[in-house]
């Protein structure tokens, strides 16, 4: 109880022995008062104290918040975060470099995306692994959950398949060049005889003409002696 009212409930029990009726009145109505200012007094401090516990929890809830955005991105995570170190992991002499923003490991040189394939990982995920590093995963097959392991089987057997295919079309355009430039060759020698073979008629009948001529001047250079 607050004593700045100057009284308790001792005194007031003794108020109520006065004599006379009018005293009687009188004290208890000032007792019923002090009664009343003193809960008022007590419910005001509960209710100062509720509010000061509120602010507390709310800061400690802003201050939580904000530890939260601080480091939230330090609670970004990658596969097999548990086998890392440094930001790496090394697995029977394979090394795979942890990308906790992109939640990803990457083997090998990943800075051009053609020539990386990217494994989704059912564990949670992405496994991304240079195509020249591909056989390096045989090495630390182990390392992965067997769910993970037949996702990277499914994707090298696939990117096996399509490179297949790619350089089948490549084998096969390359082919066809190579028949059209000996078709092409092939009929420039064709012309070619053909030139040379009107060359040489050409050359027959100029001949020919030329004897003919020859021959003609030889018989009227007779005729003209003889006479």
């Amino acid at each position: 109880m607050d004593e700045s009212f100057g009284l308790s409930i001792e005194s007031l029990n003794t108020a109520r022995t006065f004599p006379g009726s009018g005293a009687v009145v009188t004290d208890r109505s000032t007792a019923e008062r002090a009664k009343m200012g003193i809960n008022e007094v007590q419910n005001a401090k509960s209710l100062e104290l509720m509010a000061s516990q509120g602010e507390r929890k709310a800061a400690s809830v802003d201050r939580s918040t904000s530890f939260s955005k601080i480091f939230g991105d330090t609670q970004l995570k990658c596969p097999y975060s548990h086998l890392a170190k440094d930001g790496l992991i090394e697995y029977n002499g394979v090394v795979f470099v942890c990308d906790y923003k992109r939640n990803s490991i990457c083997l090998g040189d990943v800075s051009d995306p053609k020539n990386v394939l990217n494994i989704s990982l059912p564990s949670g995920g992405n496994l991304k692994v240079n195509v020249d590093n591909l056989g390096d995963l045989s090495k630390a097959a182990g390392m992965f959950t067997p769910a993970d392991l037949n996702a990277i089987m499914r994707a090298i057997a696939q990117y096996n398949h399509c490179t297949k295919k790619l350089n089948e079309l490549d084998e096969e355009e390359i082919e066809t060049v190579e028949n059209v430039t000996d078709k092409a060759d092939e009929q420039q020698e064709i012309h070619e005889d053909e030139a040379a073979y009107n060359e040489e008629d050409v050359n027959t009948v100029f001949s020919t003409m030329t004897l003919f001529r020859i021959n003609m001047a030889i018989e009227n250079r007779a005729v003209v002696e003889r006479s």
